[in-house]
């Protein structure tokens, strides 16, 4: 829901989806979900703990700055 209301950042998501794990849309739930391994790292590098799941205003904020940061790089 963090995307849907933020039309500006529909773009970002595939590059969300390059995160899943290969083959996704084979396994239900057939979401683009992170894989395991990646998730756990990345909560570890920001957080400190592999355990955290981020609130809905931090996943708004990446998917923001992907955003920005996807329109920086094409120029």
């Amino acid at each position: 829901m963090a995307v849907v209301t933020r039309p500006a950042a529909w773009w970002a998501l595939p590059r969300l989806a390059r995160l899943a794990r290969p083959g996704w849309w084979r396994r239900p739930p057939f979401l683009p979900r992170p894989d395991p391994t990646l998730w756990a790292w990345r909560s570890q590098v920001v957080y400190g703990r592999t355990d955290h799941l981020p609130t809905r205003e931090e996943l708004a904020g990446y998917v923001d700055w992907l955003g920005r940061f996807g329109r920086w790089v094409r120029r």
